[in-house]
């Protein structure tokens, strides 16, 4: 593999760890204030209808943990101009996570495969050296 191609490999594998760090934390805007730990969310609110396909928001929540409990306030319905970027956010981030799953599925394969052709290969190699000794007497 030539350098181009491996700097480009490091590249996609630092930005998989990154993700894979966002998505534990969840999509979310951390904030320290003081000696807490606070951040900013978003949420939609299931409008209450029958198919119950409908939804108010988005707003945006404060959240902290206090005593070992998780603490929200609702700071109020996000403003216009950010409704279509949070959309936008939450459409890439679910596409992102998906994405994800499919790469570690073939990881894990590739990692699989990759064991046992490396344990053929090892008896392989043993069987070729002892076929080799045999037939040098």
């Amino acid at each position: 593999m030539n350098s181009q191609k491996s700097d480009y490999l490091t590249e996609i594998i630092q930005k998989f760890l990154k993700f894979r760090e966002m998505r534990r934390s969840g999509l979310t805007l951390e904030i320290p204030l003081s000696d807490r730990r606070y951040w900013i969310d978003w949420t939609y609110v299931p409008a209450d209808t029958k198919d119950g396909k409908k939804y108010y928001g988005p707003y945006y929540r404060l959240r902290w943990i206090e005593s070992g409990k998780k603490k929200c306030k609702y700071l109020g319905k996000a403003p216009k101009e950010h409704v279509h970027l949070i959309n936008e956010l939450s459409s890439t981030f679910q596409d992102l996570e998906e994405t994800f799953e499919n790469i570690l599925k073939l990881l894990m394969k590739f990692n699989y495969l990759y064991n046992k052709f490396m344990n053929l290969y090892e008896t392989y190699k043993e069987l070729m050296k002892e076929y080799i000794e045999k037939i040098q007497k």
